[in-house]
């Protein structure tokens, strides 16, 4: 993946390392880095959103811009990483 060019769709995502995913009982969750201590709080919405990514990785064309800005915004701000383990 060349510098702001978005994975394909269907690339592994996964969290990077020291990152943390935490649901919480009302709903949303919680993005924790455990090397800087940043935190990101998710909505519900955006919630779903990062478990789906993560288990389906980045959505296709058809899924619309959203889900795909998200990644994206995710990805460059370090909180995900493509999985290349696969």
């Amino acid at each position: 993946m060349t510098a702001g060019a978005p994975p394909a769709a269907g690339a592994a995502l996964a969290l990077r390392s020291a990152v943390t995913l935490t649901f919480l009982p009302f709903g949303g969750a919680v993005l924790a880095d455990g090397r800087t201590l940043a935190v990101l709080d998710l909505r519900q919405r955006e919630a779903a959103l990062v478990e789906r990514l993560l288990h389906q990785g980045m959505p296709p064309a058809e899924a619309g811009p959203w889900p795909a800005r998200v990644a994206v915004r995710l990805i460059a701000a370090g909180w995900l990483v493509t999985d290349r383990s696969e």
